[in-house]
């Protein structure tokens, strides 16, 4: 339930600051297109040497989130349509008006203080966060010891094959999550579910026609016909949907400080209110809804630590 595009350059930025002059690009539940190709070659990780540049600390004062729009806070500026509002991401931005899980965690953190990175991409898939990650390691100090991920909704291809996929996704995501360990020797995962199952999102944009449109004739992935909520199509989502996710349990499972949301996300209901305009990312609502729920799902692993 959306139309996907890989910026192909990392722009990192801290996410108290303002959005970013790229276009965001579209992250719902499933691309309207085939992702592009991973990043090439000349646009390779640096050598792990020269890519850590702060501090590592035993204490939880520093949190990155990696992924794709959902986690940039693409299009909630109504100032500034189009474009990112880091400061407004559900994990890692600094907007009171957002509460995000990193301003939740500041609360009984206070060495969290401005060490929130986001490195999050619009468009990207779970082959791009081993460049976000070099990107949050050149810039984080301390480095991080919470990483949260925002992945699935690119990755889906939604053209018969996402089966097929599922072996290497869960391949580059285990590999992912080990690399994060390694490089932030030991840094916690938090990996979150799509937010809204597909009943509940579907229900809410079948009263918007532009984003009925653009979920129509998908294959696998379309969830609407003749302008009504197509109910066969809404289970085969969900399913693909299911299918990815239980991938992220079973890998994140083998990893020791790695968790998910366990699903929590997917329960959220969804409110004209809470969707920006574009119909696929969410408001300032929509992310201030997304944190709380995100927090809540935090391990004691976490939000207990010192």
């Amino acid at each position: 339930m959306r139309t996907t595009a890989f910026a192909a350059v990392v722009v990192l930025l801290l996410a108290g600051c303002g959005g970013d002059d790229r276009e965001a690009q579209n992250d719902r539940q499933t691309p309207t297109s085939v992702a592009p190709s991973s990043p090439s070659a000349s646009e390779a990780v640096p050598d792990p040497a020269e890519e850590i540049v702060g501090a590592f600390t035993p204490e939880l004062d520093s949190i990155a989130v990696l992924g794709h729009s959902g986690a940039t806070g693409a299009n909630s500026d109504p100032d500034h349509p189009g474009t990112d509002a880091r400061s407004n991401s559900w994990a890692t931005g600094d907007s009171p008006k957002v509460d995000s899980v990193y301003k939740r965690l500041l609360d009984s953190h206070p060495a969290l203080k401005d060490h929130n990175y986001n490195g999050a991409v619009d468009g990207s898939r779970v082959d791009n966060l081993e460049l976000q990650l070099a990107s949050v390691l050149r810039l984080a100090d301390p480095v991080p010891d919470v990483v949260i991920i925002q992945t699935i909704d690119n990755d889906m291809r939604c053209d018969g094959t996402d089966e097929d996929n599922y072996a290497y996704f869960g391949e580059t995501l285990d590999e992912m999550i080990g690399l994060i360990q390694e490089r932030t020797r030991g840094a916690q995962v938090f990996i979150v579910s799509q937010w809204a199952d597909v009943e509940e999102w579907s229900s809410w944009a079948v009263g918007r026609p532009d984003v009925v449109a653009a979920n129509s004739d998908l294959g696998p992935c379309t969830v609407f016909r003749d302008g009504k909520v197509w109910p066969k199509g809404v289970r085969t989502m969900q399913e693909l949907t299911n299918g990815y996710f239980e991938v992220i349990e079973d890998v994140c499972a083998a990893h020791d400080g790695c968790f998910t949301d366990q699903r929590a996300l997917q329960q959220m209901q969804v409110v004209d209110a809470d969707v920006s305009s574009d119909g696929q990312h969410l408001s300032i609502a929509g992310n201030k809804k997304m944190a709380a729920l995100a927090f809540a799902a935090l391990p004691e692993e976490i939000t207990d630590r010192p």
